[in-house]
């Protein structure tokens, strides 16, 4: 995305249409996984619980290119 693509007449704008599902990859290392246990706020206190929060790093690649086209859209 960029500023190109919110134009008023949208000239010279690149609009990407594709399926992520079949041409896009998540790369997620094993290392990559954070896991938090909260049990000292107030909210976990007055229930007698604890909350688990993990953070995930991914990254991602495109793997099947035929999958994604771009539409230049010109001025007439």
């Amino acid at each position: 995305m960029n500023d190109n693509n919110f134009g008023a007449t949208m000239t010279n704008a690149r609009i990407i249409f594709g399926n992520f599902g079949e041409g896009y990859t998540i790369l997620i290392s094993e290392d990559s996984f954070n896991l938090a246990i909260i049990n000292q706020d107030t909210e976990s206190v007055q229930k007698a619980s604890a909350k688990y929060v993990m953070d995930i790093y991914a990254g991602g690649k495109i793997t099947n290119k035929d999958c994604f086209a771009r539409l230049d859209v010109k001025a007439v």
